[in-house]
C-alpha cells in the first residue's frame, strides 16, 4: 500500500454521509473556492460506469484513497471527498491522522434525506440509457425477507417507492454507529442557514487555510436551493411528512429503532 507523503499536515479532509440526498450544494459550495476541491460522492458513482473489481457497495482502501487524494490534491490547500464514505468508516484515518484528516458527518432531516434517497432509486439512480443495473443491485440487497417479517405492506419489484421507503428507513438506523464513531455531525441545515455556520465548517475542514468573501459567498448562496438535473423541486420535512399514506408511517415506526429516533431528535429535528 502507498503511504502518505504527507507526515505532519495533511491538506485532505472527508464529509461522509449515507449518499448525497439533495445536498448537492455543499460540494458546489466549496468548490466554488479556487484553493478548494472536491470530489461528490466519486467512489459511489464510478463502479456504475468502470467495471474495475469494485462494487457499488465496496470502496477501495481508506489509508489508500486518503494518499491518493493527497497527491491528486498538492495544488489545493485542501481536497476533499464528499458522501462516498460513512462515517464508521473513518477509523483508519482517525487512528493514522487523528485530527490533521478533518472528517464531518453530513446530517439532513431523515423526512427529507428519505424523500430524495426513494427519488433517486425510483428515477433508476439516474443511470445512462435506462440500464437497470444499479437498481438491481439496490433490489438485490433490500432486506426483503425482514420487510415481510415485520408484515409490512408488501410490494413488487416494480413497486420501486415502496422497497425504496423501506429500505431507506433501514439505513436512518446508522446514525447510531455515525454517533458512536466519534466523527463530528453537522446538519445541512444549521450551513444552508448562517454563512459563518458555513466559514466555521470551511475552517474545520480545510484547518483554516481557506476563507470566503462576501462575494463568493453570494454567489454560492445564491444557488442553494437550485435544482438539479434529475431532482424534483424539495418540500419541506413537514411538508413531506404530512402527505405519507399510512403504510409508510406504520413501516417507520416499526422500523427506525427509538434509539435512532431519540438521536435525531437531540440533533434538533422533529418526526
Amino acid at each position: 500500500m502507498q503511504e502518505s507523503r504527507f507526515q505532519q499536515q495533511s491538506n485532505v479532509f472527508y464529509i461522509t454521509s449515507w449518499g448525497h440526498a439533495g445536498d448537492h450544494w455543499l460540494s458546489k459550495a466549496l468548490n466554488a473556492h479556487p484553493e478548494i476541491f472536491v470530489l461528490n460522492a466519486h467512489e459511489g458513482s464510478r463502479p456504475k460506469y468502470f467495471k474495475d473489481g469494485l462494487g457499488r457497495h465496496q470502496r477501495p482502501d481508506i489509508l489508500q484513497y486518503t494518499a491518493f487524494l493527497e497527491d491528486m490534491g498538492t495544488d489545493y490547500a485542501a481536497i476533499g471527498e464528499c458522501h462516498a464514505y460513512r462515517a464508521s468508516q473513518m477509523r483508519p484515518v482517525q487512528e493514522k491522522y487523528q485530527d490533521r484528516v478533518p472528517i464531518i458527518n453530513l446530517l439532513r432531516h431523515p423526512h427529507a434525506w428519505l424523500d430524495f434517497y426513494i427519488r433517486h432509486r425510483a428515477g433508476n439512480v439516474r443511470m445512462p440509457d435506462r440500464s437497470s443495473t444499479a437498481l438491481d443491485h439496490e433490489w438485490e440487497h433490500s432486506e426483503h425477507a425482514l420487510f415481510k417479517k415485520l408484515g409490512l405492506q408488501p410490494y413488487t419489484r416494480a413497486e420501486v417507492d415502496v422497497w425504496a421507503a423501506y429500505q431507506g428507513m433501514l439505513l436512518l438506523n446508522q446514525i447510531i454507529p455515525d454517533i458512536e464513531s466519534g466523527v463530528r455531525q453537522i446538519r445541512i441545515e444549521d450551513i444552508l442557514a448562517d454563512r459563518q455556520e458555513f466559514q466555521s465548517l470551511v475552517d474545520f475542514l480545510t484547518q483554516g487555510r481557506c476563507q470566503y468573501d462576501e462575494a463568493l459567498f453570494d454567489t454560492v448562496y445564491s444557488f442553494a436551493h437550485k435544482v438539479y438535473r434529475g431532482e424534483e423541486t424539495a418540500v419541506d420535512a413537514a411538508g413531506i411528512h404530512a402527505q405519507w399514506p399510512q403504510w409508510k408511517h406504520d413501516a417507520f415506526n416499526k422500523i427506525v429503532s427509538p434509539c435512532a429516533a431519540d438521536l435525531y431528535a437531540s440533533a434538533g429535528y422533529r418526526l
